[in-house]
């Protein structure tokens, strides 16, 4: 009824020249609008244009297994390197009978490989250290005391019936990003360039995090681990302007070793920006729990499981 009446306005208006200018132009905004309102469609690639990887360095990690008994940690400590630890894992998860080896060939060569370190003198039952990436911190002068979060993200698998698991909590280690654009369009043909952002995410798989201070927010997504550890005003200032507090898991990790997770946020017209992630978990059973500062290597507190 509304487009009723504005047509019969315009048209009651042809006589004046700048009616009907005004007249096109809203013609042609409506028509847009539409398309707006139908671009819920798939987009389908059609030219690739470039491509920007930003890959971290993999030097000066753990290549030992980490001793509890440490009284001070290296200066920029790094814990394990988590891709390349995911990596040999994988790999030697997914060694396949060859068609030209008999099965105790093939068994001996499995058993040959399970044998050797997963990383320089790192085996499958060593006790590793790993780095959260990232920590929440506030700082309570009254008590002096740091308190420090640290956010459990979900397992997530948009290939599952079900793509969420909350009873499966992790944090994230590293991630590899790698953006690029593409030209896509929707049924109605209508063109636009696609901002794609495609990451590996390497997360830290919490066997036991209920067995850590957690705490579970409004929502059944949130949940964070709960730590505070004495820190006086002049130090936690520094810290936290130098944003040098950091969070080690130290624990063993648990059959099964690795697994894999995927999400992906889709392109419209409205929103020109699409977003995949491939998630690559590493389980871990976790020993303790330490907070230190980055760039001194000092240990402020460890916190072990409460049961």
């Amino acid at each position: 009824m509304k487009k009723n009446t504005l047509q019969s306005k315009y048209f009651y208006l042809n006589s004046n020249k700048w009616s009907i200018i005004i007249f096109l132009v809203f013609a042609l905004m409506s028509g847009n609008l539409f398309c707006q309102q139908k671009s819920k469609k798939k987009f389908k690639t059609t030219t690739s244009t470039k491509s920007i990887k930003k890959i971290k360095k993999t030097s000066d990690y753990d290549i030992y297994p980490f001793d509890l008994n440490r009284k001070q940690l290296p200066l920029d400590y790094k814990g394990v390197n988590p891709v390349l630890l995911y990596n040999q894992i994988y790999y030697r998860s997914n060694l396949h009978k060859s068609d030209y080896e008999t099965s105790s060939q093939y068994n001996e060569r499995i058993s040959l490989e399970r044998g050797k370190p997963l990383l320089g003198k790192i085996y499958t039952d060593s006790i590793l250290a790993f780095v959260s990436k990232y920590i929440g911190q506030e700082y309570n002068a009254d008590n002096q005391i740091l308190n420090v979060n640290i956010v459990l993200n979900m397992y997530t698998d948009y290939s599952r019936a079900k793509p969420f698991d909350f009873n499966r909590r992790c944090v994230m280690l590293d991630e590899i990003k790698e953006e690029s654009t593409y030209s896509g369009s929707n049924a109605f043909g209508f063109n636009v360039i696609v901002d794609k952002n495609e990451s590996k995410e390497y997360d830290l798989l919490l066997k036991n995090w209920k067995n850590f201070n957690v705490k579970m927010g409004k929502l059944e997504i949130d949940a964070s681990i709960q730590l505070t550890t004495e820190i006086d005003v002049s130090h936690a200032k520094q810290i936290i302007e130098s944003n040098s507090l950091g969070c080690l898991f130290i624990g063993k990790i648990s059959e099964p070793y690795t697994c894999e997770g995927y999400s992906q946020i889709k392109p419209t017209i409205d929103f020109p920006k699409e977003f995949i992630t491939y998630n690559k978990y590493i389980n871990l059973d976790v020993i303790e729990i330490w907070l230190f500062n980055k760039k001194t290597g000092e240990i402020y507190s460890k916190i072990k499981p409460l049961k």
